[in-house]
């Protein structure tokens, strides 16, 4: 019997990658997957390719904020403490005669926060202490509509008091405890013999004295109206007047205080009228007296339903300490504390829940206001039906209110631990990919299915990830830093940290002004290779598919085991999509790492790896 030599079969395994899966910053990944990586993109998924060239547009002084009103809107400091706004590229000129434009007073430094309604661009001053300050406005429609949201008057000129209807008209009245033998039809008596003083019309169809519900009070001075409106709510304070009775004092008590303007001289604005009454027409020194018509302090701000919505926790303007949320009237971003039992009234409400408020947003019919661990629904048509409800889950990380983000009508936002995606039910994390890594100061955007995300890390380093919502996979891109990130139709522009106004999209408009950036570095990473197999390994054999321009590069390194030095495999050319196949010379690992990098354009179809098993040793 004859024994004849045998081939022995090496125990190889082939895999084959057609999709790229993106990136994942885990220990144990995919093989589809990269651990880390530069200017990747999922733009052409599921081929692996670096991501589109950027649009490099104007260079800026110091961007302090940015946001879309039918075109691009942003805030640029060119001289001091001076800031200009420019729309499309146009400066607005009475941008730069407001105080808002200031962004330094004394020590303070100031940023800006743009919320837009309707026609209208609100802009804040953002203090560090008190919040959203010095609010100023302009109408994008009308160029001449601009203006302040807050207003005062304050002068030492002579005030006069009167009681007055509705229409300003001064009312000639008989004072007295009894009634008037006078008895002409629209005779007034004002009756002083009760505690509460009230106005009587003489009527001659009923032949009695009917009282008037409503009296008014006549407040005049030379310019005393200007930058005020009817409806305007106001706080009156420091009318005082001497020698008077205790009834008159009382009288002029009640002036003092949060009130509605009941109607204005339109014409000269030397008058305006407010709910009271008044027993005499009195002079009185206008030294001290003040009426002003002031926003809230607010910590952050939104629109919804023609309505400006805030919150603020901390100090409010009198010095005490709230917990709220607050409305200006409807379609009325100016007026903040009118109530008067109608629909369109401004609208206040306590809440109970700690900590500070980390950012606010427009949700379908509701507003949700965040804090780190809380998330308070306000809904409601009018002010007699708004109701609000809370929920405790991750809200918004402090610092990261930029993250507030919506993708395909779901809303997204930094939480403290991770990224969510939150659809009104229960917030679902979305970031698992990105490994253990502690990132904070987030800000998003997004365009075309895909979110934005530019956030820091533990150590200070900035990062720019892309989430693709239709493939569910992470891109890295580079060490970015957007201070911020706006879309606008087709383009999505952001602000960096040197103030180069720039587009991930490589569009901007104007056209001319946007240069394409020249050809950058790309590479991705796998994570261990050979962890599934119980012995020694080594890789025979790599069959790449690819396309690329002749102009660009494209290498393939390997890591043994833990050696953490890359060594490189091959450096390949061409043009064109083409089937190359690398043979490598074997050593033996445990396990092993590839790294794909290159220069320029470059799209990887499939990648075929041949790895043949070894001993136990």
């Amino acid at each position: 019997m004859k024994f004849y030599p045998q081939l022995e079969i090496n125990d190889s395994t082939r895999s084959v990658q057609e999709e790229f899966g993106g990136y994942n910053h885990n220990l144990r990944i995919p093989e589809n997957q990269f651990y880390n990586m530069k200017n990747m993109s999922g733009d052409n998924y599921p081929v692996l390719s670096p991501r589109k060239k950027r649009g490099l547009g104007s260079q800026l002084q110091n961007c302090t904020a940015v946001i879309c009103k039918d075109a691009l809107c942003y805030i640029d400091v060119e001289h001091g403490d001076r800031g200009m706004l420019y729309i499309n590229g146009e400066p607005i000129n009475p941008f730069r005669l407001s105080r808002t434009a200031e962004i330094v007073s004394g020590q303070e430094t100031y940023t800006h926060v743009m919320v837009a309604m309707g026609a209208y661009l609100i802009i804040f001053r953002k203090h560090s202490a008190r919040g959203l300050v010095d609010g100023w406005y302009y109408n994008t429609a009308d160029s001449s509509d601009y203006g302040y949201l807050d207003n005062n008057y304050s002068d030492s000129q002579q005030i006069t008091l009167s009681t007055c209807g509705y229409d300003g008209n001064n009312y000639q009245c008989i004072v007295s405890d009894t009634e008037p033998t006078e008895k002409v039809n629209g005779t007034k008596w004002l009756d002083t013999s009760g505690d509460v003083h009230i106005i009587q019309v003489w009527s001659e169809n009923q032949s009695m004295w009917v009282p008037i519900s409503t009296t008014y009070v006549k407040i005049s001075a030379p310019g005393i109206a200007d930058g005020f409106k009817r409806g305007d709510g106001i706080t009156i304070s420091g009318i005082t007047a001497d020698n008077v009775s205790d009834a008159v004092q009382a009288q002029i008590d009640s002036i003092n205080t949060t009130t509605i303007i009941q109607s204005i001289d339109e014409e000269n604005h030397n008058w305006l009228v407010v709910v009271g009454i008044l027993d005499q027409t009195l002079q009185v020194s206008g030294s001290g007296v003040e009426i002003v018509r002031q926003a809230p302090y607010m910590d952050y701000v939104c629109e919804h339903n023609n309505r400006l919505w805030g919150c603020r926790y901390g100090l409010n303007r009198n010095g005490d300490t709230v917990n709220e949320i607050y409305s200006c009237k409807q379609a009325d971003f100016k007026n903040w504390f009118c109530y008067t039992g109608i629909s369109s009234d401004s609208y206040a409400v306590s809440v109970g829940s700690d900590e500070r408020w980390t950012g606010c947003t427009p949700f379908g019919n509701s507003v949700l206001f965040f804090k780190e661990n809380t998330i308070h629904k306000l809904y409601g048509t009018a002010p007699s039906n708004f109701q609000t409800s809370d929920q405790k889950v991750r809200g918004i990380q402090r610092g990261s209110e930029s993250s507030l983000c919506f993708v395909n009508e779901v809303l997204f936002y930094k939480s403290v631990c991770d990224i969510v995606a939150y659809d009104g039910s229960t917030p679902k994390s979305i970031s698992a990919a990105l490994g253990d890594v502690k990132y904070k100061n987030a800000v998003f955007g997004s365009i075309n299915n895909k979110l934005y995300c530019n956030m820091q890390d533990d150590s200070g380093e900035w990062h720019l990830f892309v989430y693709d919502i239709s493939s569910q996979t992470w891109h890295r891109e580079d060490n970015l830093h957007c201070k911020f990130i706006c879309r606008v139709d087709t383009d999505l522009y952001f602000v960096d940290s040197n103030n180069k106004l720039c587009t991930f999209t490589g569009g901007g408009q104007p056209a001319n002004e946007f240069e394409s950036e020249d050809d950058f570095e790309w590479y991705a990473e796998t994570g261990n290779i050979g962890y599934s197999y119980p012995d020694s390994k080594y890789l025979s054999k790599i069959s790449v598919r690819f396309g690329k321009p002749v102009t660009s590069d494209f290498k393939i390194l390997i890591q043994y085991d833990d050696s953490k030095i890359w060594s490189p495999i091959s450096a390949l050319s061409g043009h064109g999509i083409k089937s190359v196949s690398l043979p490598i010379l074997p050593r033996r690992c445990d396990h092993f790492r590839l790294r794909f990098e290159g220069k320029g354009e470059c799209n990887i179809y499939s990648i075929t790896k041949t790895i043949e098993s070894g001993s136990e040793i």
